[in-house]
């Protein structure tokens, strides 16, 4: 039983050094990763529209 709690006392020892985001930097990661995301699914939406439309050409 020496080895879950020890487990859990380095945890928690690593927690209180982790450099968390404060309120700012965490709302600006988030725009950053919300822009990429829409970005990617807008490029990947495109591709779709294109290769179903030339799908739809060739087999119909």
């Amino acid at each position: 039983m020496a080895g879950p709690r020890k487990f859990a006392r380095d945890v928690r020892g690593e927690l209180r050094r982790v450099s968390w985001p404060n309120r700012e930097q965490l709302r600006q990661s988030t725009a950053v990763v919300l822009i990429i995301v829409l970005t990617l699914a807008a490029y990947v939406a495109v591709w779709d529209f294109l290769f179903g439309r030339l799908a739809r050409l060739i087999f119909t």
